[in-house]
């Protein structure tokens, strides 16, 4: 038993506390009293220390404005403990101590939470019952780190995405096959190469030919839906260079010439919007009579400048200025730039499939149209730009003369380039026709049946690899190590259930005792029982209370439903407390050692 408190110094109101010979001795019962704030605290915490060797119980504690360390001494059957600022020299773990911190950590004075429950269980079942729970705990780590690697290995497996082996057959695969799948592979090997080539052939594609870029007014993007011809005056669409160099070269009568400059000249004078000016005074020849439509005068006066309007749009004059628009707008939107590149792009992936045969039909070249388009590029968009130039002088003066010059020069450039582009696809036709001579020379074979094969004859050689072999002898080791882990948390699971329950009635019914019969409360505990799942690392105890014949749990999914929390009151919290406080000294061995 402890017999003295020999020396407390700089630890709270303990200053320099000492005492000497047989003053202040300790006895069987000692009983201190002291009003609050005198330090009744601060001993229960050098003992607490004393009994857990932990220093920081007594340095959070250390005298406020003392530059020394802490100091205690002791004194228990005759032997000092000296506490020396960083550890006790002998701890004493026999020590039991009744306080608020005891009943916050296992009981609270609010409400009971799980880790209250798991610290009653560790007092309740005691040396014997912490170390099957321990056991129990141990065996739930090594079964859970032991099925993760087991899961891990499975997971290897399919990953591994093989299609032709289960698992199960995977592992049966005889070790003599380790040598006899090397010759099956090469054997299944040299068939795909003898054969390989018609799966690849059969599979490129042939070179393309090409088209000459041409003048074309109908094809589309060329065309002018806002312009209509008149199909009695056109004989045939204008949709060749010929056909429009022999538009442009028409002239008009003199009479026709006379009236449109005198018409032009009255638009210019008259009229704010000439753009529609001629359209306006088209319509309004339709509509006149003897007098003027807008002011009913007679316009007799103006007859000259009527006879003018009528010559300048006549349906012939109307349909060729229409004509001259529609050529003019459709060669202005022929892209002759993009079909030059066109040409080049369709080469270039020729050149990509020659390149691709050649393995088989050896090399083969085509004309270089590159070059050619290289070549012709700035000649044929220079003409073009003429062309168009001449076209819009024509718009404006239907009596010009027309630079045909530059129409031939045009159609004879084309002219050339379609005979390069003519011989290409003669190259172009003579290398597919090659080709297809010789796929048609090919023998018939079933490559995807040899490939399906030798799939699974190199998953047969991957059982025989350095870290499937290791996988092959790590499998079943884990899973059997798995299976026995788990038999052996499960027996030691029913163990400790078993063990539990013959203890938890014991307990139960000794507190049961303690609280009516001892200590006077109204109201017992029942249901006492320890629990464990797989999500819990450790086990915990479950109760709930009888009061007035009513069963009281410890928790309520309400807050105005009756609990542990609601419905003790402090007092009767602390003398459950203390009611598993005695208990447990009860079943302490060797309890006379006790202090």
């Amino acid at each position: 038993m402890i017999t003295k408190c020999k020396r407390i110094k700089n630890v709270g109101k303990f200053y320099d506390f000492s005492c000497q010979a047989n003053a202040l001795d300790w006895h069987k019962n000692t009983f201190l009293f002291a009003p609050n704030a005198y330090g009744k605290s601060t001993l229960v915490n050098v003992l607490r220390s004393l009994r857990d060797n932990d220093p920081k119980l007594i340095r959070s504690r250390k005298t406020l404005d003392k530059v020394t360390a802490p100091e205690a001494v002791i004194v228990i059957d005759g032997a000092n403990h000296v506490f020396n600022d960083t550890k006790w020299d002998r701890p004493f773990p026999n020590i039991r101590i009744f306080d608020v911190p005891f009943i916050r950590a296992n009981i609270l004075t609010h409400e009971i939470e799980h880790e209250h429950k798991k610290n009653i269980h560790k007092i309740i079942i005691g040396a014997e019952g912490i170390k099957l729970a321990e056991q129990l705990a141990n065996l739930k780590n090594r079964e859970k780190e032991r099925r993760q690697q087991f899961k891990a290995l499975a997971n290897q497996f399919t990953e591994a995405r093989f299609t032709h082996h289960k698992l199960d057959a995977f592992m049966t695969i005889s070790t003599a096959e380790e040598i006899a799948v090397t010759t099956r592979i090469q054997k299944l090997e040299q068939d795909i190469k003898s054969k390989e080539s018609e799966a690849r052939i059969r599979q490129l594609s042939y070179p393309n030919t090409l088209t000459a870029p041409d003048f074309d007014p109908t094809q589309p993007g060329q065309d002018s839906p806002d312009v209509i011809q008149d199909e009695e005056e056109m004989s045939a669409p204008l949709h060749y260079l010929n056909e429009l160099m022999a538009l442009v070269a028409k002239k008009l009568a003199a009479a026709h010439e006379t009236a449109e400059k005198r018409v032009l000249a009255h638009i210019d004078q008259n009229f704010k919007n000439k753009a529609q000016a001629k359209e306006f005074i088209r319509q309004g020849l339709d509509l006149v009579q003897a007098d003027c439509p807008f002011c009913g005068q007679d316009l007799k006066s103006a007859a000259d400048l009527l006879n003018a309007y009528r010559e300048f749009f006549d349906e012939a004059f109307r349909t060729y200025q229409q004509n001259l628009a529609l050529q003019a707008g459709a060669l202005a939107r022929w892209n002759l730039d993009n079909d030059l590149t066109a040409l080049v792009s369709i080469h270039n992936a020729n050149i990509a499939i020659l390149k691709q045969w050649e393995p088989f039909i050896g090399p083969e070249t085509l004309p270089d149209v590159a070059g050619s388009v290289d070549a012709f590029r700035p000649k044929l968009t220079g003409l073009k730009d003429k062309v168009q130039a001449e076209l819009d002088k024509k718009q404006k003066d239907p009596n010009a003369d027309a630079d045909l010059s530059q129409f031939d020069a045009l159609s004879a450039e084309l002219a050339l380039l379609k005979t390069a582009v003519e011989s290409y696809n003669t190259a172009v036709t003579a290398f597919t026709e090659k080709a297809k001579n010789y796929v048609a020379s090919l023998p018939k074979s079933d490559v995807p049946s040899i490939r399906v094969a030798l799939a699974k004859e190199r998953e047969i050689e991957s059982r025989f690899k350095p870290e499937w072999k290791k996988w092959a002898t790590d499998y079943p080791v884990a899973k059997k190590g798995t299976a026995d882990l788990l038999n052996q948390k499960n027996a030691k699971q029913a163990e400790l259930a078993a063990y539990s329950k013959s203890i938890f009635e014991t307990y139960q019914t000794r507190i049961n005792e303690l609280l009516l019969l001892s200590l006077g409360a109204d109201f017992a505990i029942t249901g006492l029982t320890g629990k464990t799942d797989e999500r819990a690392n450790e086990p915990y105890t479950d109760f709930g209370f009888l009061i007035l014949g009513k069963k009281v749990p410890l928790t309520a999914h309400q807050d105005d439903e009756p609990c542990f929390k609601n419905t003790l009151s402090e007092g009767d919290k602390s003398t459950l407390a203390f009611a598993f406080f005695i208990a447990v000294l009860e079943k302490l061995p060797e309890l006379d050692k006790q202090i």
